[in-house]
């Protein structure tokens, strides 16, 4: 069995211990100085985000027509330096407001979907954002009211959207690979009794 000369141990044991120093700093350099940072921005109606936009769309006889939609969006944006790895929010409770009573639900977890993009995570480059699609609301012709709440909502949560005006309260949780979740709660503006209720399923 070979043995070490007892003159190179001291050069050894300062390799093994330079070579764990080093990778001591470097992980604190990843992790601390270049990681990923969720920065959230709720685009309220100040910011031009819930107030109404014009959508265009074909009716039953194809011709096209146009009405007002209101969005409420949440801006995601990566605030750090290095790439945020599939980032991806979801509704994790829903509170309801409407005559005086509140209704709270946490029965499921909603997924999100990105403004023009659809459902699924996705990875965030510095510096960059995207926008998440909590609720829309169009406001079609003859008086019809078309509430969307994320994409897609499971049907089990259909009658929390039933019923006179109400203002709802939705619990985000937004999270990725690379970085520290993060949680906000965001109110909007009082909706209107809702005609139809888009379930995408």
């Amino acid at each position: 069995m070979p043995t070490i000369d007892p003159a190179w141990a001291p050069f050894i044991v300062a390799a093994a211990t330079g070579g764990l120093a080093a990778a001591v700093i470097t992980a604190f350099v990843k992790n601390w100085l270049i990681h990923p940072v969720i920065s959230l921005l709720y685009l309220g109606e100040k910011s031009g985000s819930y107030g109404p936009m014009t959508i265009y769309a074909q009716d039953n006889q194809q011709n096209t027509i146009s009405f007002p939609a209101k969005y409420l969006r949440l801006k995601v944006e990566n605030t750090g330096l290095s790439s945020i790895k599939a980032c991806s929010a979801y509704i994790i409770g829903i509170v309801k407001h409407a005559s005086g009573t509140q209704t709270i639900s946490r029965q499921e977890v909603v997924t999100c979907g990105w403004a023009n993009q659809g459902m699924g995570a996705r990875d965030i480059p510095r510096g960059a954002f995207f926008h998440l699609d909590i609720a829309s609301l169009y406001l079609t012709p003859n008086n019809g009211r078309i509430l969307r709440v994320s994409h897609e909502l499971p049907s089990s949560l259909a009658p929390l959207f039933d019923g006179s005006n109400a203002k709802y309260v939705f619990d985000l949780l937004i999270a990725a690979d690379n970085t520290p979740p993060r949680r906000i709660r965001l109110s909007s503006a009082t909706i209107p009794t809702v005609t139809i209720l888009d379930l995408r399923l």
